[in-house]
């Protein structure tokens, strides 16, 4: 049983009067425009730093809402690179019709894309809750940030950071690379780029996100759309933000 290719032929798209750029050209730019966005978000939070500073802002914002603080800079920073690079290039690509040029269509398979994300979100759940119990410290300083920070930091992590990376890695970045690679070589680029530009949170973030590297190019593929891969993303965030509340609520976590 043979598998449709997730894009439609090039002859009966815009992209058809386009010579598309070589794969490894096409992975040369992903990776140097992953790099500016992580310097962007550095640039985003020392900027806003050196403003609450000279302002004496800073010294009224609580010790232990600071990271969080810093960290929403830093992904309002990531996450607007991202989605700028995907939807110019993407536009490129499509010849001024940047939907075909991200892969933006229905979801096929709907049912595959449902059971992708309740399997990435009960993990998701699990090793949040594990991590938690194993270390009630966390849980601790978590309870101690200010809960519109919490809401904000929740809100960027289930609708921003979600369809920021994925317009970037499941949307232009794999529709330019399935005009000349296979699904598993794209599937495979993506994602390690994807592991990569979540470094910066330490290689045991990094390995604990793998399965969520499989899920999402498999969503992508089987879904036939960046749309597929963006829901099993969310789905993914929900689950490990919601997990705490819920582990509390239920008296799993005792309270810090």
């Amino acid at each position: 049983m043979t598998i449709a290719p997730d894009e439609p032929a090039a002859s009966s798209t815009p992209e058809a009067a386009v010579a598309p750029p070589s794969g490894w050209r096409l992975l040369s730019w992903a990776v140097v425009w992953s790099l500016v966005s992580y310097v962007g978000a550095l640039a985003v939070s020392f900027f806003f730093g050196v403003v609450l500073g000279v302002t004496g802002l800073h010294g009224r914002i609580a010790e232990t809402d600071r990271p969080m603080l810093y960290a929403v800079f830093g992904v309002i920073g990531t996450a607007t690179i991202l989605t700028w690079v995907a939807l110019y290039h993407a536009a490129s690509a499509g010849q001024g019709d940047w939907r075909f040029g991200i892969g933006d269509r229905a979801i096929a398979r709907p049912w595959a894309i449902a059971v992708i994300a309740l399997v990435i979100s009960a993990y998701a759940a699990l090793i949040t809750f594990g991590a938690l119990s194993a270390s009630p410290q966390a849980l601790r300083r978590a309870a101690g940030v200010n809960p519109i920070l919490i809401a904000i930091g929740l809100a960027l992590a289930v609708v921003v950071a979600p369809l920021a990376e994925e317009l970037f890695f499941r949307g232009w970045l794999w529709t330019g690379l399935r005009t000349r690679w296979g699904a598993v070589a794209s599937g495979a680029v993506t994602s390690i780029l994807w592991l990569v530009l979540h470094l910066p949170d330490g290689v045991g973030r990094m390995t604990l996100l793998v399965p969520a590297a499989i899920a999402l190019p498999l969503a992508r593929h089987y879904g036939r759309s960046v749309r597929a891969s963006i829901v099993v993303h969310a789905c993914n965030n929900a689950a490990a933000g919601a997990t705490p509340v819920v582990a509390l609520w239920l008296g799993w976590l005792a309270w810090p």
